[in-house]
């Protein structure tokens, strides 16, 4: 994009002031995206959620006044209260459209729900990855005790068990066998997927929705632990495949090695382009 790193950063970074933001944002704002758009294009501009954009709204006010036809549209992939520097009304100011993938947000700060989006990016299984028979990667945020239950009892069961734990401090209760903070880019975490027979996924405490974890297991055909109680009642649940609560974790034995199949169609029923289809009906 034409931007230095620092740059970048002075520009963007809730812990920078304001005074030294609009000093550098007269070097920075008219590098970003500026060959892409002839100033009487019709834009529509999607946020996913980028924490360095929701902390820097001059940025969002200076595509208005330079794109005149412009539609600003921010999708929060993550709850409003995870959010340290967000004032979600303040924000609003910014946007004409806010979705959310969390139901109770939508219900607080009157957003409009839609379920998070995936795109199916091909990966191949990997010998050069462990293979296991439950993987999960996350932070701990306020789900750490239900993280270390959820591994523990996997353990008991024999099972093989690939954990990436990130958000911990040294006072912190550890496991052996749990990697601690240790960062994976995103192709890394679909290789261990493809490579395990079931995805683990903890839902943050107050969240109502879909995670990626979610969609990883219908996309790559794995089965997928949850206590996300709320699946139950929608399209995307399969008793087959998807597992419930605790109940499930004490049965996993009995389901972890039975195959995985979801229809093809069912996978495309999550593409990003139906999120693209959805704003345009909205604008």
């Amino acid at each position: 994009m034409g931007v230095s790193p620092l740059f970048f950063s002075l520009c963007f970074s809730p812990k920078v002031p304001y005074f030294f933001k609009r000093i550098f944002r007269y070097l920075t704002f008219p590098k970003l995206y500026a060959k892409f758009f002839n100033k009487k294009d019709s834009i529509c501009l999607i946020v996913i959620a980028g924490p360095s954009l929701l902390y820097a709204a001059d940025y969002i006010s200076y595509l208005g006044k330079h794109y005149p036809n412009i539609k600003k549209v921010l999708y929060l992939q993550d709850i409003v209260s995870s959010k340290k520097y967000l004032d979600i009304e303040t924000v609003k100011k910014y946007f004409d459209l806010i979705l959310s993938y969390d139901q109770a947000d939508c219900n607080k700060y009157d957003l409009i729900y839609y379920p998070t989006p995936y795109s199916c990016y091909p990966i191949q299984k990997d010998l050069g990855y462990p293979v296991s028979d439950v993987f999960f990667c996350g932070m701990a945020k306020n789900r750490y005790s239900t993280i270390l239950y959820m591994y523990d009892e996997c353990i008991k069961q024999g099972l093989k068990c690939v954990f990436f734990v990130s958000g911990i401090d040294e006072t912190m209760e550890r496991r052996d066998g749990i990697i601690y903070n240790t960062l994976l880019g995103y192709t890394e975490q679909l290789h261990y997927v493809q490579n395990s027979k079931c995805i683990v996924e903890i839902m943050q405490e107050g969240a109502i929705g879909y995670t990626p974890r979610t969609w990883e297991s219908i996309i790559y055909d794995k089965h997928l632990l949850t206590n996300n109680t709320m699946l139950q009642t929608t399209q995307y649940y399969n008793m087959k495949y998807m597992h419930i609560g605790y109940e499930s974790l004490r049965t996993i034995s009995q389901w972890i090695n039975a195959p995985v199949s979801y229809a093809e169609d069912f996978k495309a029923s999550l593409s990003p382009i139906k999120l693209i289809m959805k704003i345009d009906s909205l604008l």
